[in-house]
């Protein structure tokens, strides 16, 4: 009877192992699993898979145009010469070395 009960019990695992295993491997993975669906704006499926995230696009396409604005900008010299480093200097009510 015994060898009957480990049989039956030794089929159970086998039969459970993977439903487990799929369960504990979603848990794991369903926060960002679910960040990446927030995200998402537009899916479709079955043969021509088709994701969209516009928003994430959308934000890539701003940043890239700041950075491009960025670079345009002029060089600004914001390098003090001696003189006007040592009147900052006296203005500020200390003395400048020699």
């Amino acid at each position: 009877m015994s060898m009957e009960v480990a049989k039956l019990v030794l089929e159970y695992v086998r039969v459970l192992a993977w439903p487990i295993a799929s369960l504990v491997a979603f848990l794991c993975v369903r926060k960002p699993l679910m960040q990446v669906v927030g995200r998402l704006t537009k899916a479709d499926f079955p043969g021509g898979i088709s994701l969209n995230f516009t928003e994430e696009a959308r934000n890539v396409a701003e940043l890239s145009k700041a950075v491009e604005k960025a670079r345009q900008r002029p060089e600004v010299d914001r390098r003090l010469n001696s003189k006007k480093a040592t009147e900052l200097i006296v203005s500020r009510g200390l003395q400048p070395s020699p």
